[in-house]
């Protein structure tokens, strides 16, 4: 885990990217920026802070092939996108 970053901050920093509020993460939905912020927390987190993938299934409060899949599209959103969070 990075100095200082936890899936809260996480969550709130990517929110803030993504202009959407953190609340709303629990809400069902594909294809839209609430899906697409999903995915992104899926990724930084698995990848870049070592949060297990049961743990970010847990708190989406979904299937743990669902977090693979939402890890796969935020590395494709990373990459695109050029997100400068946690590089």
């Amino acid at each position: 885990m990075r100095e200082g970053w936890n899936l809260n901050r996480l969550v709130v920093e990517v929110c803030k990217l993504m202009q959407v509020e953190p609340a709303a993460l629990q809400k069902k939905g594909r294809a839209n920026v609430i899906s697409h912020a999903k995915s992104l927390i899926c990724f930084l987190g698995y990848s870049r802070l070592g949060i297990s993938g049961a743990d970010l299934a847990r708190y989406f409060h979904i299937s743990r092939p669902s977090v693979s899949q939402s890890i796969q599209r935020g590395e494709v959103l990373y990459k695109v996108n050029k997100v400068k969070l946690l590089n």
